[in-house]
Formats: structure tokens, sequence, C-alpha cells
């Protein structure tokens, strides 16, 4: 009952002119029914933290009608203030995002474990006539661990440091030896300012497999590579590269690579939101049989009800070797096309927390037919995310006047990476888990 609501609260008003909290609800109504608040400013509240409420929905109202000048002026203060409730310093984050102003959190870090089966164990590795016969699916667990520190505030520029392990062990007997852990750190330095975003990062890297080769018992440090990466945010775009080193214990393999590549968030209304990727790499490899030119092309459809994520995500990819003809297949030059569509379902976040099902199937086309595959893979999977920021306002608990600001932030830049980091392996084959 809006009418009465506001009749209320304006009578309350008179009496407590100070109570920041039931002016913060007036000037929310108003917003909501999309007219001017023409209660008068208080001169003084009641205390701090409802006083930054009536501040972050003047900042809102400011967002609503294009001054956005105004709304960072009034989020850089409640961004200042000494105490925030808990919804009203979650709206802040959001609407930092809303204005354009970027916001690292200092330290944040995601930890997502799987468990599932594959119907294609060693889909990425090229036919092998000793599997004749033999089984190739199997359970399989993975597991992948990320940590980002950005231990600065509203620094121009900033250190940064970002650490990920990425594993997967194969319980089948036939496949267990393409069981892997991949290990990359990732120091480097950020330039910020408002919309804008540069940064410059080292990026050593170490896959380790499970299994033998002719040479070595397993498990074998199967390559290593040193890249200097970039990575810039351009509002909604997103733009990264690299270039680097990257050596192999099958010699011929080692290689010098190169990629670039452009990605987007767009919100759509109506809880969906797209995100969309794509790439393009070249390598100059010592043996020129792995040279390769090759795009990839990820997009993910989003939508959100009840608190539950549904994703729909589908990839393709595709590799010319250009000087393979002879080396993989006797006719033709090795060319690859590799698709892949997935379907995740979240559940709704409790203190970070997310249980998941995904379900995928990959399809491999090559004109060395050796390397044709098929995998259906469907896993159940525990996330936890999470992020702190040192300087923020502290939070307490929200009172029984808290606005229900209902926002959500969209970390644009963190879901691009997601979803090419989750279609890298399309680029993988041979039994060393990369082409």
């Amino acid at each position: 009952n809006t009418p009465w609501a506001l009749r209320t609260l304006t009578a309350h008003l008179e009496q407590h002119p100070a109570d920041c909290g039931a002016r913060a609800w007036i000037a929310w109504i108003y917003l909501q029914m999309g007219v001017d608040d023409a209660s008068t400013p208080a001169h003084k509240c009641d205390d701090d933290t409802t006083a930054q409420r009536l501040g972050l929905v003047a900042a809102m109202n400011d967002l609503a009608h294009g001054d956005t000048d105004a709304a960072k002026r009034g989020l850089e203060a409640a961004d200042d203030a000494q105490t925030l409730a808990q919804s009203d310093a979650d709206a802040l984050k959001s609407m930092q995002q809303m204005a354009g102003i970027q916001h690292d959190p200092n330290l944040s870090w995601k930890a997502e474990f799987s468990g599932g089966y594959t119907s294609n164990a060693l889909s990425s590795s090229p036919t092998d006539p000793q599997m004749a016969g033999k089984t190739p699916g199997s359970a399989f667990i993975d597991g992948d661990l990320r940590i980002t520190i950005d231990p600065w505030k509203r620094a121009f520029a900033r250190s940064v440091f970002e650490a990920q392990a990425t594993g997967q062990w194969l319980f089948a007997e036939d496949s267990r030896d393409a069981s892997y852990i991949d290990i990359v750190l990732r120091p480097g330095i950020a330039l910020t300012w408002d919309w804008f975003k540069f940064g410059t990062y080292y990026r050593p890297e170490f896959l380790i497999t499970a299994g033998d080769d002719r040479y070595s018992k397993g498990p074998l440090l199967t390559y290593m590579s040193h890249r200097i990466e970039f990575d810039m945010e351009l509002g909604w775009l997103y733009l990264f590269g690299g270039y680097g080193h990257r050596t192999f214990r099958q010699r011929v393999r080692t290689r010098d690579e190169a990629d670039i590549g452009i990605g987007g968030y767009h919100g759509l209304g109506a809880g969906f939101a797209l995100t969309w990727g794509t790439s393009y790499r070249h390598w100059f490899s010592t043996g020129d049989m792995y040279d390769l030119n090759g795009i990839n092309a990820s997009l993910a459809l989003d939508y959100r009800v009840w608190r539950m994520l549904f994703r729909l995500g589908g990839s393709y990819a595709f590799d010319d070797y250009a000087d393979s003809k002879g080396y993989f297949d006797d006719k033709h030059a090795r060319r690859d096309h590799v698709a892949r569509g997935n379907l995740q379902i979240w559940s709704p976040e409790w203190f970070g927390l997310r249980i998941g099902a995904q379900f995928k199937a990959s399809r491999r086309w090559s004109a060395a037919s050796d390397y044709d595959f098929t995998d259906y893979r469907a896993a159940l999977t525990l996330r936890w995310t999470g992020s702190l920021d040192f300087y923020a306002p502290r939070t307490v608990p929200d009172d029984i006047a808290a606005i229900p600001w209902q926002l959500e932030q969209t970390q644009t830049a963190e879901r691009i990476r997601d979803i090419i980091r989750q279609d890298e392996d399309l680029q993988r084959n041979s039994s060393c888990l990369q082409q």
C-alpha cells in the first residue's frame, strides 16, 4: 500500500526530521515510482549508517537520471564511511559498477570441486590402437583453486598477484595416465582510471601429467611456459593477449606462441545476460608440422531467477596445421573443427557457496581421422567464491528498515575470463594435453 506508506513516513518525519532511515525509504519509493523526491533533505541524521543509506538512494536516483558525476561523488562518500549495513555495502559495489567505477577486491578466491563421469576420458588424444576393445569412459574428479591479491586502495598503478592450480584425476585404469595438474602464477601491474583498466603480467605455467613416457616413469613435467600477457577493460569490453615460449618434453613440439582476443558482457534485462569471447592464436613450433593458426569463439547465455543461475553455453575452435601434410595424415594437412555445448544449473548462493550440475557434449572433426572424437560429460560441482576489501567500511547486520536493493554485481571481466578458461581444453590434443 504505497500511498499509505508515504503518508505514514511523511507524518513520522514531521516528528523525527533526523530519521534518515525513514527519509531513505521515502526517496526509494519515489524512485520506484519514477518521480522526483519532494521531501526536504535532513540537516543532520540520527546515525552515520542511515545517513549513508540515504546517500546511496540519492546516488541511485542520480544514476537513474543519467547524472553519473553526481552519483560518483555520492558513491565515493559512502566508500569512505566508517560503517555500512550489509545490504547497503553490497549495493555500493553494484552501483560502482553501474557508474563505471573499477572496484577490485583486495583479496578474492575461487575454489571449485567436481565429480562426474565422461564417456571418453581420452577424447583429446589421438586414437590409440592399444585402446581397441577397452572402455574409454571413466569417473573423474577435478578441482580449480584460484587466489588473487590486489592489496592497494585507489592507486592508479597497483601490484597484483594471481595463483591458480587446476587438476583432474581419472579413475579408470585404462585412462588414468591422462590425469594432470596445471599450476599457473601471474604477478603483474594494473593501471586503473574510472571505467578503464589495463594490466600487464608475467605468467609462468607448469603442467604435470600422471603417466609414463618411453623415457621416464610418471608423474612427468610435460611442459613449462613463460609468457607476457596483457588485458584491458573498457566498460563492457574486454581485450586480452600474450606472447611466450612453451617447452615440451617432446622437443619437436616446443614453440613460441602469440594470441589476442576480445570479449564482452551485456545485460539483456529480465534476468538474462550474454557473455562472449573470441580469440586468434599462432604457434611457431620447433617442428614445422606443429605450426598453427587457430581461432576460438565462446558464447554463454545466463538466466537468473529465484537466486538460481542457469547457463547455456557453446564454443567453436578451428585449428590449421598448414605444414603438417604427411605427418598426421599421409594425404592431407591437419585441420580440426571442435564444437562444444554445455548446460549449467547453479543453486542460490549461501555464504559464497553454490552447488551446480553441469552437462557437456564435445565433438571434433579432423582431416587426420585419428584425432576425431566425441565426448559426453556430466558432473556435480561445489563452488566457493569470496572476497575481502581491506579498506572497505565496516559492515553491520541489516536492520528492519533495510532497502531491498536487488542489484547484481556483474563482474564483467571475470565472467569473460571464466568462459574462455573453461573452453581452453578445446585446444588440447595428444596424450600431452596440448596440441
